[in-house]
């Protein structure tokens, strides 16, 4: 009743409200055709799908095929990837021909760099947010990514993270980069009207907190968090 509570007054602040109909949602590593109607349905602008093996969240590349055919072009389709190689890539490409690539937190700025020049892809790039934000780490791929999603660091690894996981959200805000935001790190629908406020973003990021067990979303949690954040609104 307390999260409740709290929840409403935060959605009866009307900068607040103003801020939450302009914001578009990116939810990762959908597995299943139910999530992905649901994503669908509520009108997300972004969708991630895991080729990472070692990932509750990975997807076959005969199943990314199959939801390729399904988004539709309005929704920018996000590659997860950790360290690609040009044969894995060559598959994603084929499969699911994303839209942007995401790249994790260990991918050094060269690799960026030989991605975006060498094969033309289009770069997003996880950053992990502790204590402090390394301005000098986003100005080194800043020339190679079209954006930054800046997550929390989990106790394990990015792909297991627990949902609790958060930092401090007003870090983003002043983050030193000209390329757009996406905040993530254990964000739902008790805290969202906070982390639009204190980041400043207006892109947030959700999948662990939507889950009702390891790589597999709760459809009802997701669409309760899609109608919560007024998606319907995103442009």
């Amino acid at each position: 009743m307390l999260l409740r509570n709290k929840f409403n007054y935060r959605m009866n602040d009307s900068k607040i409200l103003k801020k939450l109909m302009s914001i578009r949602v990116k939810i990762s590593g959908i597995t299943t055709l139910e999530a992905l109607n649901a994503c669908i349905k509520h009108g997300v602008s972004y969708l991630g799908v895991v080729f990472y093996d070692n990932s509750p969240r990975n997807m076959s590349f005969n199943h990314a095929y199959e939801f390729a055919q399904i988004i539709p072009p309005n929704i920018k389709k996000v590659a997860v990837v950790v360290k690609p190689d040009k044969n894995l890539i060559k598959e994603i490409q084929h499969s699911f021909n994303p839209d942007y690539y995401q790249l994790d937190d260990n991918e050094p700025f060269e690799q960026a760099e030989y991605l975006s020049s060498k094969h033309n892809l289009k770069l997003i790039k996880t950053v992990y947010v502790g204590s402090s934000l390394d301005n000098n780490l986003l100005q080194s791929f800043e020339p190679y990514v079209e954006g930054f999603l800046f997550e929390a660091q989990a106790n394990n690894s990015f792909y297991i993270q627990q949902p609790e996981n958060t930092f401090d959200w007003g870090l983003v805000r002043n983050a030193s980069t000209q390329k757009f935001k996406i905040l993530s790190g254990g964000i739902n629908k008790f805290n969202v009207c906070d982390a639009v406020r204190e980041s400043g973003v207006n892109i947030i990021n959700a999948s662990s907190t939507l889950e009702g067990s390891p790589g597999i979303k709760d459809v009802e949690v997701l669409e309760d968090f899609l109608r919560l954040t007024k998606i319907e609104f995103s442009n």
